[in-house]
């Protein structure tokens, strides 16, 4: 689905790309302490609208990644998340995202050209002293054309250098704040599930970032314990009736929990309030006319 979702969504945009340039900053420069904690910035500038991108960075053996944050990303649909993927000898973060309405960097009056925009940060630490390689592959974007032009993106790297003797990494700060609220849609695309409906749904969370979200759908005057599912946005409605009322669950990466929900549709449902209340009016009336008339 999730191919799908990439490919359909290059189908109806009219500009045209020439490429980008992905680029690897660290906070604390290339020269960190051992164990002790930096942020690598993943950034995108390119000077044409690109609408997708897709690729994934190495974490080399003698670095751990612990975070994967995209709070402030220009990526607004994740088709997939950046995630940590934990092999044998090394971590990657893969990532495949779409930009609606395309991406051609940030302006500003205060600066000539484009500016690389955020795409994610990764949290880590050097496990031993020496010189890592941290390198971001296989990137491609593609075009604003109409088509979905595929265009590959040059290898990045950024050597870290990690010196002086591995101590305990700092405590870590609790987070006991629930994710920010957030508003759950339900719509239906022809692009999407063959114009069924589903739901869609993001928020953020600033401490220590969202871990996963979850997806319940309730009937009505249903009493039994909600059948919770780990989900994705969009998620494809199982009840196509809307008569359900669906539930969302944000969790963070400490467990705070955030739940929202979105009621059914109303459907050819109309007030007869009004109806019912003149009927009953006028049948009390008739009632009073006629006790008065058999007292007579």
């Amino acid at each position: 689905m999730k191919k799908i979702l990439f490919i359909c969504f290059f189908l109806f945009s009219p500009f045209l790309v020439h490429g980008a340039e992905l680029s690897i900053t660290l906070d604390l420069g290339n020269k960190v302490q051992t164990s002790k904690p930096f942020v690598a910035e993943i950034l995108m500038k390119t000077e044409e609208s690109i609408n997708a991108i897709s690729g994934k960075v190495i974490v080399p053996k003698g670095l751990q990644a612990t975070d994967v944050r995209f709070d402030n990303s220009i990526i607004s649909l994740w088709v997939e998340a950046p995630h940590i993927v934990t092999l044998k000898d090394h971590q990657e973060i893969v990532f495949s995202g779409l930009i609606p309405g395309g991406f051609s960097g940030l302006l500003s009056p205060y600066y000539r050209g484009v500016r690389a925009a955020s795409l994610f940060n990764i949290r880590m630490y050097s496990t031993e002293p020496g010189d890592f390689v941290l390198s971001m592959q296989e990137g491609r974007v593609y075009s604003n054309d109409g088509s979905g032009t595929e265009k590959n993106i040059p290898d990045v790297q950024a050597v870290v250098t990690a010196g002086g003797s591995a101590g305990t990494i700092g405590e870590k700060k609790i987070d006991t704040t629930a994710p920010e609220e957030f508003l759950p849609v339900i719509s239906h695309s022809s692009l999407l599930y063959g114009d069924k409906w589903f739901a869609s749904f993001d928020t953020k969370d600033a401490e220590s970032g969202i871990g996963y979200f979850e997806v319940a759908e309730v009937k009505p005057n249903s009493f039994a314990e909600p059948l919770w599912k780990k989900a994705e946005s969009p998620y494809l409605l199982l009840d196509q009736s809307l008569e359900s009322t669906v539930f969302v669950r944000a969790v963070d990466k400490e467990g705070n929990v955030r739940m929202e929900e979105v009621h059914p549709r109303e459907k050819n449902k109309k007030t007869h309030f009004p109806l019912i209340s003149g009927i009953i009016f006028l049948a009390v009336l008739l009632w009073a006319f006629l006790k008065r008339s058999h007292e007579k």
